[in-house]
């Protein structure tokens, strides 16, 4: 591939650089130095648009820091031209953005004067941000997730390794977990009462022959030195498990939860319980919306889905009751 040089505007505009990469043509874009001194920069793009790279000169430099983003991959490269700092990515939502991290890295070091591996360290630091808005979890995905893993915890005490397999939420069904005849909703509140929004018609209807709980937890932010992080959270599980069985962990909180360890930064939060965990049996006294229900609702058929709030507090039993162990056994 030979460099094409770029008259007049040191910077190939984003739309005819998208143009280019649909075309599935390789080739390499060239910055050049304004005042011959500092290094060209070169952008890369492979065949079919596969990898998109920023490549520069960089002497004295024998590896370079690991990206701290998953996205991103940064090296040392030998080429014709010499030993040269490598800046990629396969990710092909992620190009457009890419695209202005290189011309940011390229500006610094050829208008300030800034070392190439300073300048990618350096916009990286401010770039991830705007990359964490885009991979990090919601906070209600996050405090599902917490709540979650609690009580995991607690079916790995009594289970052990089989407790992952009862976590049959990441299989799309319709409740968190399932052992035996019993079934459980996990929920988690960061408000004042054990009160929780409940999705659909089917998440407090039990599977036939099944009896179901809602395990209610209500976490609050814990201050400082105390408490956990999602990140905390999710060691503690592993700990708990056997080396072949923490991989199953891994592939469940990657695949379903798009959690991935090297963003664990983007979750600093600390929480801790409030209270006991409260557990409501989902019977006559359960405050509840199912089909049964409405049956009778005019125009039922019509209706395919329902999101309310139900405010579980003061029913059920908490840790400590003999009712609760006994929730526990398969």
């Amino acid at each position: 591939m030979n460099p094409i040089a770029q008259q007049g505007s040191r910077h190939i505009g984003w739309e005819d650089l998208r143009v280019r990469i649909q075309n599935g043509i390789p080739f390499v874009h060239r910055i050049p130095s304004i005042d011959g001194l500092a290094p060209a920069v070169d952008i890369w793009v492979s065949e079919f648009g596969k990898e998109l790279a920023l490549r520069v000169q960089c002497y004295g430099v024998v590896k370079p820091k690991e990206s701290p983003l998953e996205e991103i991959k940064i090296a040392m490269v030998h080429t014709l031209e010499g030993v040269m700092l490598e800046v990629r990515t396969s990710t092909l939502s992620l190009y457009q953005e890419m695209y202005g991290f290189f011309v940011s890295v390229a500006d610094k070091i050829q208008l300030n004067g800034v070392l190439p591996i300073a300048a990618v360290e350096e916009t990286l630091e401010g770039w991830r941000e705007l990359l964490r808005t885009r991979t990090s979890l919601s906070e209600e995905v996050q405090l599902g997730l917490r709540g979650e893993l609690y009580f995991l915890r607690i079916l790995i005490k009594k289970l052990g390794d089989e407790a992952l397999s009862a976590w049959v939420g990441p299989q799309r069904q319709p409740h968190d977990f399932r052992f035996g005849k019993k079934e459980f909703e996990v929920k988690a509140t960061s408000g004042p009462r054990h009160a929780h929004i409940i999705n659909g018609f089917a998440q407090l209807q039990p599977s036939l022959e099944h009896d179901l709980f809602v395990f209610s937890l209500r976490f609050a932010p814990s201050g400082l030195n105390s408490g956990t992080t999602l990140s905390e959270d999710i060691y503690l599980t592993r700990d708990l498990l056997s080396n072949d069985v923490r991989l199953n962990l891994d592939i469940i909180l990657r695949e379903y939860f798009s959690y991935r360890p090297e963003h664990s930064s983007f979750y600093p939060k600390r929480l801790q319980l409030v209270n006991s965990p409260l557990v409501i049996p989902v019977d006559e006294r359960c405050p509840k919306l199912n089909d049964d229900l409405l049956s009778d609702v005019p125009h039922r058929e019509r209706i395919k889905d329902i999101r309310y709030f139900a405010d579980f507090e003061g029913l059920g039993f908490r840790e400590g009751m003999p009712s609760y162990s006994l929730l526990f056994e398969k």
